[in-house]
């Protein structure tokens, strides 16, 4: 909790969010990649996907009950950071974004997983779809923790 209170001034865990940093970096040569934040989804409980996979367009990846994230806006306006601005600023700045990465980009932001305030938090598995531009393929990753 100490580095969330470096990071946005508040303690988020507390109040039923959990920061996740996302970093991702594209290692081509060549293609561009979509990340359409969106297209995240979570779910709670055992996962057995653990590794990227790739998916052409009519593949789906296997993933245990989902929910997209949600997007930090509402919860703000929900009391989450009732009437602090520095911490609202802090929270929306460093939300994950989609964006198109060019071959060697790299870009990263949190994403705020709703957690349970008051009972044993289960492994939660998140899934990132990655989009190829120029490509039919998708390549999902998947993580759990």
């Amino acid at each position: 909790m100490q580095d969330q209170q470096e990071y946005f001034h508040s303690a988020l865990s507390p109040k039923g969010f959990l920061p996740v940093l996302v970093v991702i970096h594209n290692r081509s040569k060549h293609a561009s990649l979509l990340l359409d934040k969106g297209e995240i989804s979570y779910g709670l409980g055992d996962s057995e996907e653990t590794s990227p996979k790739d998916n052409t367009a009519g593949q789906k990846a296997a993933i245990v009950s989902t929910a997209l994230i949600p997007f930090i806006g509402p919860f703000i306006s929900l009391g989450m950071a009732k009437g602090n601005s520095e911490v609202k600023q802090n929270i929306l700045r460093r939300e994950l974004q989609s964006i198109t990465l060019s071959p060697g980009d790299t870009a990263s932001g949190f994403l705020y997983i709703p957690i349970p305030k008051k009972e044993l938090r289960r492994k939660i598995h998140i899934q990132f779809p990655i989009i190829w531009i120029g490509a039919d393929r998708t390549t999902v990753v998947h993580l759990d923790f």
